[in-house]
């Protein structure tokens, strides 16, 4: 019996028997502690929430939202086909089976031989996702305390939804960390291919950016010491009682307080603005950009400039009108320039009209208007309109002939007038005399105004000389046809007494 159970035995050794159960052994016993390691990493991943952390770092409009593949699932199942790939290759091991195993045992030593790659591009990843928490929990504190949003708010149209302006620059700079550690991640990785590329990008990224920096500095300093300047300059025009200017008849004033404070602070934060922007594109050194908006800006400036003088020059000029005409009207008044146009016959006394307009009033308002005129010619040349400019200088010479036109038709209605008053209450030949007189002396006044204020040329010339001699011609009928009798009567009495004169000397 004994030999019989070791003949049995010799033969279920020689048959490999035993290499199969123990293969068979390894396999299961390495299937359910594969199965039983997959259990335990899966519950460890799910209490540590990997799925929500992933979910927080990756793009998504809703922070916190499930993204739609499990990570934790996915790692459970590598580490379980890991740990059963081994156990497969014990049990092709145990069976001798090398040809079969080669294959498994070659993946296997690839994969152990590229963990340490792995495991650095985990911490690398694991650094960069600590960093990057940082600096996005950091940036959305700073803006948080800064109120950036309600800012933003308040100077742009939301539409009613909320501002997430300090979110979307935090989630930049989150990602731009990731962007930073990319490229040694790939190079622990030995992912050769899109790493050189990636660095290259990086590096024209860091070189570029201390000119981003500054440009950013630049403008964010410029534009704040433009908003200071502005806040200056409306509170203290705001302050200053502009009353030069005249109010109209409704009583409201010509220029509100509140507009020109506003209106010059624009302007302060145009001047300061547009310099500093140019400063801020200069400082990117893109030449292109930056020539093209140079000259751009330049030109601005120089029209700026010569409105803004154009304007102070209307301005001072206004003042110097308002002040000129007082003065001349006073004048005017105190000599007696009213009583000059109650002589005339225009006006029955020297008492303002309805509307409180005196001679002397009008005339300082014509003077105020010269000066503006002027002052427009010379805010037209600053501002490079050479042809308004000439059209208006032109103006200037025919006004001055107007206003002398104009004084001698006056001065001849004053002579006019003297003459008439010398003859009048003479009878009725007289009155009519006194007329015919009166509208002779207007005639010839009116035209000599005409002629000095060179309107109508020779047309006026001729038509006045026609006028002219067709009344001379019908007043010598007149008087030679219808006073024959009494031109006979003249004669005689004219003809004895120059007989008695001759008999008195005798």
């Amino acid at each position: 019996m004994r030999e019989f159970m070791g003949t049995v035995w010799k033969m279920i050794v020689e048959s490999n028997i035993l290499n199969v159960v123990g293969a068979l052994l390894i396999f299961l016993a390495g299937w359910v502690f594969s199965l039983l390691c997959k259990k335990i990493l899966y519950s460890g991943l799910k209490k540590m929430q990997l799925n929500r952390r992933l979910s927080l770092c990756l793009p998504d409009d809703e922070p916190g939202l499930e993204q739609p593949i499990d990570a934790e699932r996915l790692i459970a199942g590598i580490f379980f086909w890991f740990l059963f790939l081994m156990t497969i290759l014990a049990a092709l091991s145990s069976l001798n089976l090398s040809e079969a195993a080669a294959p498994i045992k070659t993946f296997m030593n690839n994969v152990m031989g590229y963990l340490p790659c792995l495991i650095a591009g985990a911490l690398l990843l694991f650094l960069a996702w600590l960093t990057a928490s940082a600096l996005k929990y950091v940036a959305l504190t700073a803006l948080s305390a800064l109120h950036l949003d309600e800012k933003v708010e308040e100077h742009i149209d939301t539409k009613g939804e909320e501002c997430k302006l300090s979110f979307s620059i935090a989630t930049l700079l989150y990602w731009l960390v990731y962007l930073c550690f990319a490229p040694a991640i790939l190079s622990a990785l030995k992912v050769e291919g899109i790493t050189s590329s990636l660095q290259a990008m990086l590096n024209k990224i860091f070189t570029y950016l201390p000119n981003l920096v500054a440009a950013g500095a630049i403008a964010f300093f410029g534009l704040f010491c433009a908003g200071l300047l502005r806040k200056v300059a409306v509170k203290f025009v705001g302050g200053v009682n502009l009353d030069i200017f005249p109010t109209p008849r409704d009583g409201k004033p010509m220029f509100e307080q509140k507009n020109m404070a506003n209106l010059a602070g624009i302007a302060v934060y145009a001047v300061v603005a547009i310099p500093v922007v140019v400063a801020s594109l200069s400082a990117l050194k893109i030449e292109a950009l930056t020539n093209s908006v140079s000259t751009l800006f330049n030109k601005i400036l120089v029209a700026a400039g010569n409105l803004f003088g154009a304007l102070l020059l209307l301005f001072a000029a206004y003042i110097a009108g308002k002040f000129v005409s007082r003065l001349l009207a006073q004048l005017l008044e105190s000599f007696g320039f009213n009583k000059l146009f109650v002589s005339l016959g225009f006006s029955r006394d020297d008492s303002p009209s309805h509307d409180g307009k005196t001679p002397a009033s009008v005339v300082g308002q014509l003077s105020h208007f010269a000066i503006m005129i002027f002052a427009i010619i010379g805010a037209l040349e600053l501002m490079e309109f050479q042809q308004l400019a000439a059209m208006l200088r032109s103006f200037v010479p025919f006004a001055g002939r107007l206003v002398i036109a104009t004084a001698v038709f006056l001065i001849g209605i004053y002579l006019a007038n003297l003459a008439a008053s010398a003859i009048r209450d003479k009878g009725f030949e007289s009155a009519l005399f006194s007329l015919g007189l009166r509208v002779t002396i207007l005639f010839f006044a009116g035209a000599v105004a005409l002629h000095t204020a060179e309107i109508g040329g020779p047309i006026v010339q001729t038509a006045f000389t026609l006028i002219l001699g067709a009344l001379a011609v019908a007043a010598a009928l007149a008087f030679g046809l219808g006073g024959r009798e009494i031109a006979a009567k003249k004669l005689q009495e004219w003809t004895e007494n120059s007989g008695k004169n001759e008999n008195e000397k005798k």
